[in-house]
């Protein structure tokens, strides 16, 4: 016999319902919700970046590819138009040469 919720004991054959089936009637009621307070980040917009002409406005973007020994990287700076989408500059360091050759490019 198990016990019901109003406290009336019903008897084992009328309570054969699986978890899933049980959980999907709670859930159509709104009885299950999540245990745990999760965080909500707040939804941003993307930056809609527009150029009518070719050369008004770059992008760029990095990337690092394995370098020859273990645990060595080439540091892969690629200067991007946003109108043309072509490559305009593209720059290999490694990490000794990435202080002096971003001083080059930002001068």
């Amino acid at each position: 016999m198990l016990p019901s919720t109003d406290g009336q004991i019903l008897p084992r054959s009328s309570a054969r319902v699986g978890t899933r089936p049980a959980y999907r009637v709670l859930e159509e009621d709104q009885e299950v919700r999540e245990r745990h307070a999760h965080l909500r980040h707040p939804k941003y917009a993307a930056p809609k970046l527009f150029s009518p002409k070719p050369n008004q406005l770059w992008s760029w973007d990095i990337t690092k590819p394995l370098g020859p020994t273990k645990w060595t990287y080439f540091y892969l700076y690629v200067v991007l138009d946003v109108f043309s989408r072509y490559a305009v500059a593209a720059f290999a360091w490694t990490r000794g040469q990435l202080k002096r050759g971003l001083q080059v490019v930002i001068n």
